[in-house]
């Protein structure tokens, strides 16, 4: 029986050494080199700072028609595509302390998390098709704009991860809608020179 202290003892010994080495392992990873998964992300709150057009395409019609002493009537059809996104965007100054990989999964879950809150259906595509019928009067030169626009919200998802908090910045682009301008008339005089 005496024997078999010593041996029980450095059994002991060696079970604490090595339950000492792994939960110093444990306590060495932090949050700065652990790779953040799902669990590790809560989404506080989005916020969009601004809602604006963000223009696609313009394109210029011009109808001359200052050698002409009858109206110009022509017919346009015009047809566009526009694609509903999401871009996260990565600004240094306020992911300072932020590397590349957490940047990368935060985009990815950023995305996931707008997608089902502003209810979008990424990447579907809007067509749109116009039909235009422009004048032009005698002895004038119109020159016709349409403008393609998409609408945009421009803002910020409010991130914790670990306990830090992070502001990724975002611009989604939806829809598609047109509006046609005149951007110059010029009335054409003829006269008689003696």
């Amino acid at each position: 029986m005496i024997q078999l202290i010593p041996i029980a003892a450095v059994g002991g010994y060696v079970c604490a050494v090595t339950a000492r080495k792994f939960i110093a392992k444990k306590r060495a990873a932090t949050a700065a080199n652990l790779k953040p998964g799902a669990s590790m992300i809560h989404f506080v709150k989005e916020f969009v700072e601004e809602e604006e057009e963000i223009i696609l395409a313009v394109e210029d019609i011009p109808l001359n028609n200052r050698h002409s002493s009858t109206q110009l009537i022509s017919e346009f059809s015009f047809v566009r595509s526009a694609t509903t996104q999401i871009k996260v965007q990565r600004d240094k100054e306020q992911h300072f302390g932020l590397d590349s990989d957490m940047f990368s999964v935060l985009k990815k879950h950023t995305n996931a998390h707008l997608k089902r809150v502003l209810n979008l259906d990424l990447q579907s595509e809007t067509r749109r098709e116009i039909k235009l019928r422009l004048t032009a009067a005698p002895h004038t030169d119109h020159h016709y704009r349409v403008i393609w626009k998409q609408q945009g919200k421009r803002g910020f998802q409010e991130v914790e991860v670990g306990g830090k908090f992070y502001q990724i910045p975002f611009l989604v682009t939806h829809g598609l809608s047109a509006t046609v301008d005149t951007i110059q008339v010029e009335q054409i005089s003829h006269g008689v020179s003696s």
